[in-house]
């Protein structure tokens, strides 16, 4: 997975995560036959984007050797190069992951920057250390200034137990917890 080094931050594209869970994703809704009738609508369909996507963000972020704070970088227009889009339009598409970065910003504790600029253009501007690289630094502080380390599992107890998300317990989620205080 590439990753992006600069200061004591290392940013990980979320279309990075995707390619990296996308395989598992069509597996699993081709096994439960939902590629036929696939839409964004049905709460079942929605279960191994949930599983995979989420179990990916936690392990990436706990595998991670770097003792820098790890930020996921969202951005609407490189879900555009997604297989996971081709399911259903574009449009559609991008709407649900907007919504899943949302809800995942607020019931992990993980960071997620949403940035105008694709995660492919950062390396650039990490170089040339410009305004946009003063801009870039500015909003991941402004984001690590909110306070994450009063988190709760009601939010995500009651977010797996609605998708049915077994494997998400307070232990791996204290793990995350843990390495994101750490390397504060």
């Amino acid at each position: 997975m590439n990753t992006i080094t600069c200061r004591r931050y290392t940013m990980i594209g979320f279309n990075e995560i995707l390619d990296a869970c996308q395989e598992s994703i069509f597996r699993d809704l081709h096994t439960y036959g939902m590629m036929d009738r696939f839409s964004f609508k049905k709460t079942d369909n929605k279960k191994p984007f949930y599983h995979h996507i989420i179990l990916t963000i936690c392990n990436t972020i706990i595998e991670n050797k770097s003792k820098n704070k790890i930020i996921i970088i969202f951005n609407e227009d490189d879900l555009d190069s997604s297989m996971l889009c081709t399911l259903t339009e574009l449009h559609l598409c991008k709407k649900f992951f907007y919504s899943f970065i949302k809800k995942i910003r607020n019931i992990l504790p993980i960071n997620v920057l949403d940035y105008s600029r694709s995660f492919t253009e950062i390396p650039a501007i990490v170089e040339k250390k410009n305004g946009r690289y003063k801009e870039l630094i500015k909003l991941i502080e402004a984001l690590l200034s909110k306070d994450k380390v009063s988190f709760e599992f009601d939010k995500i107890k009651n977010f797996t137990k609605r998708y049915e998300l077994t494997y998400l317990n307070k232990d791996f989620f204290n793990r995350i917890k843990t390495k994101n205080l750490v390397f504060m």
